[in-house]
């Protein structure tokens, strides 16, 4: 019998079980996938630390994964047996196998293995929806992104130099690493023009080393809206558009409102 991660009270990672599980077979439009990988993400922590209310308890946390299917419902023509897919957005992934709507996957190409579709599928859309939908970039643009090595941060930079920006990076904050700035390394991901330490005064190292004055970046990015939520002159709240992906707090979401607009 397959197995899944089962909660059934929010908690610490102590409340998570590996239990068996009953899978139903494929209604019209479904596909039984097993999972060759599945995605981890921060808003899986919320649900199960019950800041995000899960629809029903217990419940399987995870929303990303990739494998193969298995079986077919009936009127399915978007995937067969033997495909390899994946997803996002779609509750329940920390299982060996998963019942998920047919209209939901995405059929992999040769060039893309299981593992890397797992971990880009929700960090990609994340990318796509600062760049293209909050930002709306044009080339020529500049753009600071604070968190750069993480998951969102290096997809969103290799795409941002993709579409001919400027692109600043932010990563670190131990102020007592004393890095070159123009190549901090834990903030040199994906082809970027400059890499700042985040650990100290973000505007100043900036003038200094990039030689331009923060206030006239056009966008600054994060995939997490705390970072955008500290003193007016070491972080975003200068810039003349932040743009955020994502918070644990709605108070965060509140300050940037409040100061701005948030798409």
């Amino acid at each position: 019998m397959p197995r899944a991660i089962r909660i059934h009270e929010t908690g610490g990672p102590e409340v998570m079980r590996l239990e068996d599980a009953d899978i139903a077979s494929p209604a019209e439009g479904e596909v039984q996938v097993r999972h060759t990988a599945i995605g981890v993400n921060f808003i899986d922590v919320y649900f199960r630390r019950g800041l995000y209310k899960a629809p029903a308890m217990p419940f399987t946390p995870g929303q990303e994964g990739a494998g193969l299917v298995e079986a077919v419902g009936p009127g399915v023509t978007e995937v067969a047996v033997g495909d390899h897919v994946a997803y996002a957005g779609l509750p329940g992934s920390y299982a060996e196998v998963r019942v998920a709507p047919a209209a939901r996957l995405v059929k992999l190409p040769p060039g893309i293995d299981d593992r890397t579709a797992a971990a880009m599928m929700l960090k990609g859309m994340t990318a796509e929806v600062l760049l293209l939908r909050c930002a709306r970039v044009s080339r020529g643009d500049t753009i600071l992104f604070h968190a750069a090595a993480g998951g969102v941060g290096t997809i969103t930079v290799q795409w941002a130099k993709h579409l001919g920006l400027r692109v600043i990076n932010s990563a670190g904050k131990d102020p007592g690493q004393i890095q070159n700035d123009r190549w901090f390394p834990r903030a040199d991901v994906g082809g970027m023009d400059f890499g700042i330490n985040a650990g100290y005064n973000v505007s100043e190292r900036i003038t200094i080393t990039v030689g331009m004055d923060f206030r006239n970046f056009f966008y600054t990015m994060n995939s997490r809206l705390e970072d955008f939520a500290v003193p007016t002159g070491t972080m975003s709240t200068e810039a003349r558009r932040p743009v955020a992906g994502g918070a644990n707090d709605m108070y965060f979401a509140g300050i940037i409102a409040a100061r701005y607009s948030l798409r």
